[in-house]
Parts: C-alpha cells; sequence; structure tokens
C-alpha cells in the first residue's frame, strides 16, 4: 500500500499525522472518519470494521461509503490520536491500544 508524508494537525480527531496509507474499504461498509478498522478475513487486502477479538489495523482518516461496491480511501500509518475521537465500534480502547503501538498509531488520553 503506497504511503503518503504529511505533517499536520486534523480538525477533529485532534490528530498529528506523520504518514498516511491507500486503503481498499470493502463492498457493503460505510466507514467514517476515526473508525477503527481491521483487514477482512477472506479479501485480505480490504479493510472492514473492526470487531472485538479480531487484530485492529487502523484507523480511518476520511469517510468512505463503499454501501455500492470496493472504494479507496485513507488511513493512518504513523499518527498520534485522541483516544476518545476513535470509533472502536464494539471493541475497547484497552483491546487495540497496543496492537496500534506496534503499527505506529498511537492513541492520546
Amino acid at each position: 500500500m503506497a504511503l503518503e508524508t504529511t505533517l499536520e494537525n486534523q480538525d477533529n480527531l485532534d490528530v498529528e499525522v506523520r504518514l498516511l496509507k491507500n486503503v481498499t474499504v470493502k463492498a457493503g461498509e460505510d466507514l467514517k472518519r476515526g473508525d477503527l478498522v481491521k483487514l477482512d478475513a477472506v479479501e485480505t487486502t480490504k479493510v472492514v470494521k473492526f470487531t472485538t477479538g479480531s487484530d485492529p489495523y487502523t484507523v480511518m482518516y476520511d469517510d468512505v461509503d463503499a454501501t455500492a461496491g470496493d472504494v479507496a480511501g485513507k488511513a493512518y500509518r504513523d499518527a498520534d490520536i485522541k483516544a476518545s475521537e476513535v470509533n472502536f465500534n464494539d471493541g475497547t480502547d484497552a483491546e487495540v491500544r497496543d496492537a496500534l503501538d506496534f503499527k505506529n498509531i498511537f492513541l492520546r488520553d
């Protein structure tokens, strides 16, 4: 996946972004900025909403409506994000924090 370098502070997520990556959102998903995502179990090159008990992959950078088919989007590759602004879906901060740290996505309190 291609990386895009950026140094900026983002509005509603209170994010310090260092790198973004391109992702493919799987058909049927409607993801919003700040949604925690995982790689799909079948189509492992595509992202879907995170579910508890799975490995978190990244946090979405932008809104992506893929309800009609696969859509390209952007996600964080290296960033500090305010934890209260991340949508964990049915997971929890504690459940994903270490896994995201390993991927250079750091949740701040």
